[in-house]
């Protein structure tokens, strides 16, 4: 998070450079539901968790229909969430999502609805590394009769998988655009589906 918060400024002292272009970068702040296909050991990997996260993406505009997007995506557990799933690992055995990163390579379309209202359709693919840990008790008496202490797994899953989304910005005359999209993630071990709202630029 701390990377888009250097971010913002230069959006705001760049955008102003060219009006007419066929190029845009996109910054955008993530809020997703997660659900989990992955099960070790009975634990689901996500069951309705909320994600946070940040979005960069890079767009070039071929025509005023036609364009190509590459995009950089991490999101990961909110804090509560998170905090819940680590107190119940104090006792029973819990599989905790840490962190899901992807880049992607999608088509886009672009319908104006006038010259400044515009809603993007995209359709791609992605690459994914969702990260996560199984922590819990392992049932093995030691001396006192108590279990053995937290034991922690970390697994990690990559893979390819599909990624679309549907949007709207509005695209000042001073180069600005602001937005709002929700998008769907599916990475087969993890499905995200998220609400962006986004600052960008072209140039």
């Amino acid at each position: 998070m701390k990377k888009l918060a250097l971010l913002l400024p230069l959006l705001f002292t760049s955008s102003a450079f060219a009006e007419n272009s066929n190029q845009n970068f996109l910054a955008s702040l993530n809020l997703g539901i997660a659900n989990g296909d992955k099960v070790i050991s009975d634990e689901k990997l996500a069951d309705g968790d909320l994600m946070i996260g940040y979005d960069l993406a890079y767009q070039y505009k071929f025509n005023d229909k036609w364009g190509v997007e590459v995009g950089y995506r991490h999101s990961e557990p909110e804090g509560t969430f998170a905090a819940l799933k680590a107190i119940s690992s104090l006792f029973v055995g819990t599989l905790e999502l840490d962190y899901a990163n992807s880049i992607r390579a999608a088509a886009v379309y672009t319908h104006s609805f006038s010259d400044n209202n515009k809603f993007d359709f995209k359709l791609g693919v992605q690459r994914y590394n969702v990260k996560s840990t199984l922590k819990g008790y392992v049932p093995v008496p030691v001396i006192g009769g108590e279990e053995q202490p937290i034991n922690t797994i970390s697994v990690s899953d990559d893979g390819t998988g599909l990624y679309a989304g549907l949007g709207w910005r509005y695209q000042f005359d001073s180069g600005f655009a602001l937005g709002a999209s929700l998008d769907h993630q599916d990475m087969d071990v993890l499905n995200v589906t998220s609400l962006n709202l986004s600052l960008g630029f072209h140039f």
